[in-house]
């Protein structure tokens, strides 16, 4: 069942009548604040907060809205914001230059208990060294290298979450292929895969390997996120992340759909009962490791 309070609703409806009374449809609006048609549709329908105040107020721009009416709509943003947990976060330093639907996934990653994320061609987000990501973005990346950067910086920021007190609880769920994918050369792949190994050894991590052998890889025909432990009666939440044909998320879009969720814990089960354990995985990240060191 969607998440809704009458808060969100009446932000919601105001936020359709302000886009209905400047004659725009959905998808001429949605741009502005880096929103799918889709997203601000649940937005305007009440089954979706805004990522941030700074995604209210960028439709507010386009839309015109100035003095009280301008003000009104921003105080109710603040008031979901802050009956939702969203408070001030170090994410709101970069929502000029971060897509709506990331700034959301960040905020839910810092919120959540535990993490569990499937990865199809590379190493996970949270578990990846800087030359790595900067060699990432880059390539599924087409902006300017100062944004580059940010995303970077961003990327290294969210890692914090696996150090601090509490620290994230995190499983992550690879293909072998992101261990055989060559990312910023033989040297970096070799750095990238003895990090993994290093952060395999924490017990909030969890790291384990589907190997090219167990034909399942039509499991992960997209990569996807599942959420855990929000808090404040919050559902759980999944994100689901379409891809190109080089690797680059093209889509991402958070749904705390039962159905899906459910779908997703299920291909959670079936690729842990394909997958290698923990310590023969570390065992062949190792043999990657060494295998990308005689390549440099």
């Amino acid at each position: 069942m969607a998440y809704s309070t009458d808060d969100q609703l009446d932000l919601g409806a105001l936020l359709r009548e302000l886009r209905a009374g400047c004659g725009l449809s959905l998808r001429m609006a949605a741009p502005s604040a880096d929103l799918s048609a889709p997203v601000l549709s649940r937005l305007e329908n009440g089954q979706r907060s805004p990522a941030s105040l700074k995604e209210v107020e960028r439709l507010l721009d386009l839309y015109g809205a100035t003095g009280e009416q301008r003000g009104s709509v921003l105080g109710l943003a603040e008031g979901v914001l802050a009956d939702q947990g969203r408070t001030e976060h170090w994410s709101d330093a970069y929502a000029d230059v971060l897509p709506a639907n990331y700034v959301e996934f960040i905020r839910l990653e810092a919120a959540a208990r535990s993490v569990t994320e499937a990865q199809i061609s590379w190493i996970p987000g949270l578990l990846q060294t800087e030359r790595y990501a900067r060699s990432i973005t880059q390539r599924t990346y087409s902006g300017s290298p100062e944004r580059v950067e940010d995303l970077v910086l961003v990327r290294l920021k969210r890692q914090e979450l696996l150090s601090a007190e509490p620290a994230l609880s995190f499983t992550g769920i690879i293909t072998e292929a992101a261990l055989r994918t060559e990312v910023g050369g033989p040297q970096a792949m070799h750095h990238q895969l003895r990090h993994l190994a290093e952060k395999m050894r924490r017990p909030n991590i969890e790291v384990i390997i589907v190997p090219y052998s167990t034909a399942v890889d039509a499991a992960l025909a997209s990569t996807f996120t599942v959420f855990d432990g929000l808090g404040g009666g919050r559902p759980d939440r999944a994100s689901r992340s379409a891809l190109s044909e080089q690797g680059a998320i093209v889509t991402r879009t958070i749904t705390w759909d039962e159905v899906y969720i459910t779908r997703a814990r299920r291909v959670v089960q079936r690729l842990r009962h394909a997958a290698l354990s923990s310590e023969d995985s570390c065992e062949m990240i190792d043999e990657y490791a060494e295998f990308w060191r005689k390549r440099d």
